[in-house]
């Protein structure tokens, strides 16, 4: 009877000791390793009702009624649609600066997003918050060089709170103090971008005082601080906080063309310090519920429930072509693909490829040029240059 209870007792301890294990493993390794409480992503929200089928929506539906900015260059000069990526290395992944398994868990999907687009001579954009940067000094593994060396892109990325109001000076230091840890893993001449940064502080004031020359990933939030006539109509505080604090950013005919300005807000000035470079289509996994892309549009499932198919990449190369139908090629234009490092697993490889592929082949059309953010930005100021002249 006791060795009965004492065998009854092991198995319940080991029991207890698997599922530990299970919630550990389940934790660090899943394809969403970082649980977190947060506002929907753009792709889980739909446009609010006082938007749908209104003749007066100051917002474009249509992507073909995206022209350029005024300023335009030598009509005998033909300037390329690029093509480039972000992935964001979160500023919440607090673990990754001292879990070695979380840290290593990131590094690899990285790796083998490398490994896949090189394959289809695409280029990657990684931009990292304080977390993962910190880690790659912590665990001895500066992946960022890698990155570099493999002739991808690095950056930073600004996950600064949008619903602080911070001083000139505080917002400078929020965008330095990332700036400075990616500075130290590839140096300053590598890292001019970062991805992010809005909310209602002069995020302008911020990025050009930490020393950026450009941003992406700009989106509603940058509104935040911008006067309301400045702003698309009926997006006051609370409807942005509320729904539109992922949509993209600036939501007029500029959106693919990124340009430069010299204060805050999205008033193209040829004389400007910082480019305000977007052009981003968010995740492709979501383009085939939406049927495609326009600036109040967003499909109504998260990453979860819209896994990558053949069926977006169908969609995004559409909506490629039709796009460069109508470009002139009278200034540089740019999309932007957002891929999650969530997107990197064995799972999502067929189509993962089957998305590079299709995209190896509008390059090869010459429809689209490969660049990082980092060489977006040298491409525009070598236009910007010809207009000097």
């Amino acid at each position: 009877m006791k060795k009965d209870a004492l065998l009854l007792g092991g198995l319940l301890f080991l029991g207890v000791c698997v599922l530990a294990f299970a919630i550990f493993a389940g934790f660090f390794l899943s394809d969403s390793p970082v649980p977190r409480e947060e506002l929907p992503r753009s792709e889980d929200l739909s446009p609010p009702s006082h938007l749908e089928d209104s003749d007066d929506s100051p917002i474009t539906k249509d992507p073909k009624d995206l022209d350029g900015p005024l300023v335009t260059g030598d009509p005998s000069v033909s300037w390329p649609i690029y093509i480039s990526t972000m992935t964001h290395l979160e500023g919440d992944w607090t673990d990754a600066a001292t879990e070695k398994v979380f840290f290593d868990n990131q590094a690899a999907r990285v790796r083998y997003g490398l490994d896949i687009a090189e394959d289809y001579g695409a280029l990657l954009t990684i931009e990292s918050e304080i977390p993962m940067a910190q880690g790659m000094v912590a665990f001895d593994d500066n992946f960022f060089a890698e990155v570099l060396e493999r002739g991808h892109g690095v950056g930073t990325h600004c996950d600064i709170d949008p619903g602080i109001t911070y001083s000139d000076t505080a917002i400078v230091e929020e965008f330095a103090a990332r700036k400075k840890l990616i500075d130290d893993l590839v140096g300053e001449n590598q890292n001019l971008g970062c991805s992010g940064g809005g909310g209602y502080s002069d995020w302008y004031v911020g990025a050009t005082g930490a020393g950026f020359s450009y941003l992406n990933g700009i989106v509603g939030f940058h509104y935040l601080a911008l006067p309301e006539n400045e702003r698309p109509q009926g997006w006051n505080d609370q409807a942005i906080l509320r729904e539109w604090y992922h949509y993209p950013a600036p939501q007029n005919e500029t959106y693919f063309y990124p340009f430069l300005i010299s204060k805050l807000g999205f008033v193209e000035d040829i004389h400007g310090d910082l480019l305000v470079s977007d052009g981003s289509l968010g995740n492709p996994s979501t383009l085939a519920e939406m049927g495609t892309w326009s600036l109040d549009g967003s499909a109504d499932c998260g990453s979860a429930k819209c896994p990558l198919t053949e069926e977006d990449t169908e969609t995004l190369e559409l909506f490629i072509r039709d796009f460069s139908a109508d470009f002139d090629g009278s200034r540089p234009a740019k999309i932007t693909l957002y891929l999650p490092t969530s997107i990197f697993t064995s799972a999502n490889e067929n189509a993962l490829r089957f998305l590079f592929a299709r995209l190896e082949v509008l390059a090869r059309e010459g429809l689209v040029t490969w660049e990082t953010q980092r060489g977006v930005y040298d491409g525009v100021m070598e236009y910007y240059d010809t207009l000097q002249k």
